[in-house]
């Protein structure tokens, strides 16, 4: 753009000043191209329509066999998604199966132990009521017996028995 001091030198110098554009809003044609003629109006109208009607039918067919062709991809897709879902399901299937067995499995296994833990608490109660009575009959039968023989014991096995337990 020219601004207001390079348009004075320029008419100072003497030079004139360029000439404006025209503004259009038509495109420039390019060089060696040429106009396309206009098309002359058909005198049979049935000639028309019939050439419409094939540039119709042309035009539905390929949209139908564009359409037809996307509709066979969705429909492998969907055949893969269907078959990809099925064995999902399959091994999810299979999974909860193993979570069953292992849970019945480990049901299993508690009862075992709450009852080999419950037989040793018996057995141990079993033992200590034993010797508890065990005790006591001893003392009942020396109350009984206030000079029991003790020349019948085996003082010495019991020596021998004390040493071997590591006490003295």
């Amino acid at each position: 753009m020219l601004s207001p001091f390079s348009i004075t030198k320029e008419l100072a110098k003497g030079q004139s000043l360029p000439k404006p554009r025209a503004v259009t809003t038509r495109a420039r044609a390019k060089a060696g191209s040429r106009r396309k003629k206009p098309m002359e109006p058909k005198d049979n109208a049935f000639e028309v329509e019939r050439q419409f009607r094939e540039f119709a039918t042309e035009r539905f067919l390929r949209l139908k066999a564009h359409h037809e062709k996307n509709l066979v991809l969705i429909e492998e897709y969907l055949v893969g998604r269907r078959s990809f879902a099925a064995t999902k399901d399959k091994s999810i299937s299979n999974l909860e199966k193993k979570v069953k067995g292992l849970e019945k499995q480990l049901f299993v296994a508690e009862t075992e132990a709450n009852k080999t833990e419950m037989e040793a608490n018996d057995e141990a109660k079993v033992y200590a009521a034993r010797t508890v009575l065990q005790a006591r009959i001893r003392k009942a039968e020396e109350v009984v017996d206030p000079d029991p023989d003790r020349s019948t014991w085996d003082v010495a096995s019991w020596k021998q028995t004390v040493l071997q337990l590591g006490e003295k």
